[in-house]
C-alpha cells in the first residue's frame, strides 16, 4: 500500500509537470515567432514578418476570447498587436493597423508605442487612441505612491498622464507608511481631468544609534534587523551623531521602518552584551512625516562563570554547534544571552533547547535528559481545506521546539505524503512502523507526531496520533477546533507531567439528557468517579454544567464530590496533593506510549530515588499494557526480598507477576502473587488507595492450575 501511496504520487507529480512542460514549450514557441517577426521588421520584410505574426495572433486572441490567456502571454499579445499594426500600416493597408492598434488601446489604453517607432505611425496611433480614450493628468505626494487602476498594478511615476476609456474607474494608491487613496473617475472620451493626490501617513520610521556592531533591535518581540552601517554613511544620521557627541564613525544604525503610532517594545540585544529593553512613544509628523531618531545606545559587554550539569550527569554539552565538555561542567568567562545547547549521553537521552545566561555570576543550570518527539507534519481529510491545514502547520511547528517535556524536532523530508501514511487506510501498522523506525533512526528521536484534519458535518475536528518504533499500534489525541491555531491544545496533552493529580485526569461533557455533566474520564481509584458517572456537586456547590465542572476544580487543596452511578449516590474525596504514584491501567484510550516515553527516560533522569522508582513502576506498568512484558521485567529487575523472605515492594512485586504471567511463567508469578496476597492493606497507587489484595488473589484464580509434584519428587 505504501508503494501504492508513493505511486501514485509521483503519477500526480508527473502529470503537473507534464502539463507545465507543455506551457513552457508553447510559450517557447511563441516567443520563437515573434522574435522571427522582429528581425523580418528590423529588414522591412514586412510581409515575411506578416507569416509569423498572424498565426501567432490567432493562438493568442483565441486563448483570449476563451477566457485562458496565460499571463506569460498577455504582454506577447500587446507586443505582437502593436508588430502587426506597424506592418500593416507600413504596407499601406491603414484600416487593418486601425484595428490592431483600437485592439491594443483596449487592452492597455497606456501601452507605450516603442522608441523606434517612426513619427507618421505614432501620430496615427495616438489619433486612434485620443479617439477611444481621456486623459486623467495625476500628480501624488509622495512621488513613490503605487497606482493601481481596476485592479492593475501600473506602478509608481508622477506627475503622469493617464489615458483611460469611457466609463468609471477604480483608482488606488498605496505607499508603505501611508493611509491607501482610493478614487473613482469618470473618464470622458476626448476630455482631461486633473487628480491630485496626497497621502497621510499612518507610521512613521525610526533610526537607532548603537555600539557595538551588530545589534539585534526587535519591535514587539519581532526581529527588525541588524546594525551594519555605521551613522557616516548618511548626512541626516552623521549630523544627529555628532549634535550627541558621538563619532558618527563610531556608532552603527539601524531603522525600524513603517511603526505605527504609539507605544512599542524596544529590545536591543547582541551576543555577550547586557540587552537593554524600553518603551518608544512614537509620534507622527503628518506635515513633513521625516523619520525620528533616537538617541545612541551602547550595550555593555557582559562574560559570567557558567555551571551545567544533568541528570544522569556524564552528557556531552554542544553549545552552538560545538563541543565544551561532560556534565558536571564549568565555563569561565563566558558570554551572556542565548546559546543553543544540547545535552546528550549515549542511551539515555538528550536534552536540547535555548541556554538563556543572564547577567548573573555564577549561572547555575541542572537539566533532565528528555527523550525526543519527531513532528511529520499535518494531513486533511475531505471537506477540511489546504488553509486549514497550512496554519495548523505554522501553529505546531511554531510550538514544537518548545515542548517542555521532549526535545521537538522538526521534519526536512520533502515527501508531501508523509503525514498521510499514519493515517491513510490500507496502510498495515508494521509499514508505519518500519517508516517511523527509520524516521527516527535518521533524526535521532525516539517516536513521532502526526495529524489529521478532517470535518465531520459542521464539526471541525483534529487529530494527533503518536507512533513509538517496534511498539505497534498508536496514541490518539484529538479535540474540535474553531479556529486551526487552537489545534496546538494537544500538544499540550502531550507535554503533560509524568505524574498528575486526579483532577488533571478527569473530564466532562454535557449531554441533553442529563442535569448534570456525565464524567467522561475518571482517575485510578477504583472507588472513585468512572466514565458514566454524573457529577452532582463539588463541596456544598450543584454542578449543573461541564463548565461549571471545571471552574469548580480549577483550584489546589482537597475537595469533596458527590456522584450518582445507576441512580445510586456515593460520595468522593479528590485529592489534589499529587504523590508520584504510576497508573496500571487508564482505560482503552490511555496514553500508555507517552506515558512509557516519560516514565522511561525519568528512571535515567529523575532528580530523586522517589520520582525514579515512581518512574519505574509506570514504565513497567506501561509496557505491561503495551504488551511488552520482557521490557517490564527488565525495568523492574529481580523481586525484592527481605531476609525473612517476605517482598520488600508489593506494587512492584505485583507488576512482576503480571509480565510473568503474560509470559506464561505461571509458577514464578503464583510465589508473587501468594506473597502479595498475605498483606491486606497493601495498595497500588498510594493516593489512589486500589488494594492490591483482590488484585492478586483475581490473577490467582485466571492462573492455570499448579502442576502436581510427581512420586518422589
Amino acid at each position: 500500500m505504501v508503494r501504492r501511496l508513493l505511486g501514485a504520487g509521483c503519477l500526480l507529480v508527473f502529470c503537473v509537470m507534464s502539463s507545465a512542460q507543455v506551457i513552457v514549450e508553447e510559450v517557447g514557441v511563441r516567443q520563437d515567432r515573434y522574435a522571427s517577426a522582429e528581425r523580418a521588421v528590423a529588414a522591412y520584410d514586412y510581409p515575411k514578418a506578416l507569416e509569423y505574426l498572424d498565426p501567432l495572433l490567432e493562438e493568442l486572441q483565441a486563448s483570449e476570447l476563451a477566457g485562458r490567456l496565460q499571463p506569460a502571454d498577455e504582454a506577447l499579445l500587446e507586443n505582437a498587436l502593436e508588430l502587426r499594426g506597424i506592418c500593416l500600416y507600413s504596407l499601406g493597408r491603414k484600416s487593418r493597423a486601425r484595428e490592431d492598434f483600437e485592439h491594443l488601446v483596449r487592452l492597455r489604453p497606456e501601452y507605450p508605442l516603442s522608441g523606434s517607432v517612426n513619427s507618421k505611425i505614432r501620430r496615427f496611433y495616438d489619433r486612434i487612441r485620443d479617439a477611444q480614450t481621456g486623459i486623467i493628468r495625476i500628480i501624488a505626494e509622495p512621488e513613490d505612491a503605487v497606482l493601481s487602476v481596476n485592479g492593475r498594478d501600473l506602478g509608481a511615476s508622477y506627475p503622469r498622464s493617464l489615458h483611460l476609456p469611457k466609463g468609471i474607474h477604480h483608482l488606488v494608491w498605496n505607499r508603505a507608511g501611508y493611509d491607501p487613496v482610493e478614487r473613482e473617475v469618470n473618464v470622458e472620451v476626448g476630455k482631461t481631468l486633473d487628480a491630485r493626490i496626497r497621502m497621510v501617513p499612518n507610521a512613521r520610521t525610526i533610526y537607532f544609534l548603537v555600539r557595538p556592531q551588530g545589534v539585534l533591535l526587535t519591535v514587539e518581540d519581532e526581529s527588525v534587523g541588524t546594525a551594519d552601517l555605521t551613522a557616516d554613511s548618511q548626512p541626516d544620521l552623521s549630523r544627529f551623531a555628532t549634535k550627541n557627541g558621538v563619532d558618527p564613525g563610531s556608532v552603527y544604525v539601524i531603522s525600524a521602518r513603517h511603526l505605527p503610532p504609539g507605544e512599542h517594545r524596544i529590545r536591543l540585544t547582541h551576543p555577550c552584551h547586557i540587552s537593554q529593553e524600553f518603551i518608544l512613544n512614537v509620534v507622527l509628523d503628518t506635515v513633513n512625516n521625516v523619520p525620528g531618531y533616537v538617541k545612541p545606545v551602547f550595550l555593555e559587554r557582559k562574560t559570567v562563570t557558567v555551571e551545567l550539569d544533568s541528570f544522569p550527569t556524564g552528557a556531552e554539552v554542544v553549545l552552538d554547534g560545538a563541543s565544551v565538555g561532560v556534565t558536571p561542567l564549568t565555563l569561565p568567562d563566558f558570554c551572556i544571552g542565548d546559546h543553543a545547547m544540547r545535552m546528550a549521553k549515549e542511551g539515555q537521552g538528550e536534552y536540547q533547547g535555548v541556554l538563556r545566561i543572564p547577567a548573573k555570576d555564577p549561572y547555575r543550570l541542572s537539566v533532565a535528559l528528555r527523550p525526543s518527539l519527531l513532528w511529520v507534519g499535518w494531513t486533511e481529510s475531505a471537506g477540511s481545506g489546504r488553509e486549514d491545514r497550512d496554519r495548523a502547520e505554522a501553529a505546531c511547528r511554531k510550538t514544537f521546539s518548545g515542548l517542555e517535556r521532549f526535545n521537538g524536532i522538526l521534519h526536512r523530508e520533502e515527501n508531501p505524503l508523509l503525514a498521510d501514511l499514519y493515517f491513510a487506510d490500507g496502510v498495515s501498522d508494521e509499514n508505519r512502523n518500519i517508516e517511523a523506525a527509520s524516521l527516527c533512526l535518521a533524526y535521532g528521536c525516539q517516536a513521532l507526531l502526526a495529524g489529521r484534519l478532517s470535518q465531520e458535518g459542521e464539526r471541525s475536528k483534529a487529530e494527533l496520533r503518536l507512533v513509538v518504533p517496534r511498539i505497534p499500534g498508536y496514541d490518539a489525541f484529538a479535540m474540535d477546533y474553531a479556529a486551526p491555531s487552537e489545534v496546538v491544545r494537544l500538544l499540550e496533552r502531550i507535554d503533560r507531567p509524568l505524574f498528575e493529580c486526579p483532577a488533571q485526569q478527569m473530564e466532562f461533557v454535557d449531554l441533553p439528557s442529563s442535569d448534570h455533566p456525565v464524567v467522561t474520564s475518571g482517575v485510578a481509584d477504583r472507588k472513585g468517579p468512572h466514565p458514566g458517572d454524573l457529577l452532582l456537586a463539588v463541596g456544598d456547590r450543584e454542578v449543573s454544567t461541564a463548565r461549571e465542572a471545571a471552574e469548580l476544580l480549577d483550584g489546589s487543596g482537597d475537595v469533596a464530590l458527590r456522584l450518582m452511578r445507576f441512580g445510586k449516590t456515593f460520595d468522593w474525596v479528590l485529592r489534589r496533593t499529587c504523590s508520584p504514584e504510576p497508573v496500571l491501567y487508564g482505560g482503552p484510550a490511555a496514553d500508555d506510549r507517552r506515558r512509557y516515553l516519560l516514565s522511561r527516560q525519568a528512571v535515567l533522569s529523575g532528580e530523586s530515588e522517589a520520582v525514579r522508582a515512581a518512574a519505574g513502576r509506570q514504565a513497567a506498568a506501561s509496557a505491561i499494557v503495551l504488551d511488552l512484558p520482557e521490557k517490564a521485567l527488565a525495568i523492574l529487575g529481580a523481586p525484592k526480598v527481605r531476609e525473612d523472605g517476605s517482598l520488600v515492594d508489593l506494587q512492584e512485586a505485583y507488576l512482576q507477576a503480571v509480565a510473568l504471567s503474560r509470559l506464561e511463567r505461571w509458577e514464578e508469578a503464583r510465589i508473587l502473587l501468594f506473597g502479595i496476597a498475605g498483606s491486606p492493606s497493601a495498595r497500588y497507587g498510594g493516593e489512589h488507595e486500589v488494594l492490591l489484595q483482590p488484585l492478586a488473589m483475581e490473577l490467582l484464580r485466571n492462573l492455570p492450575a499448579a502442576a502436581m509434584p510427581l512420586p518422589g519428587e
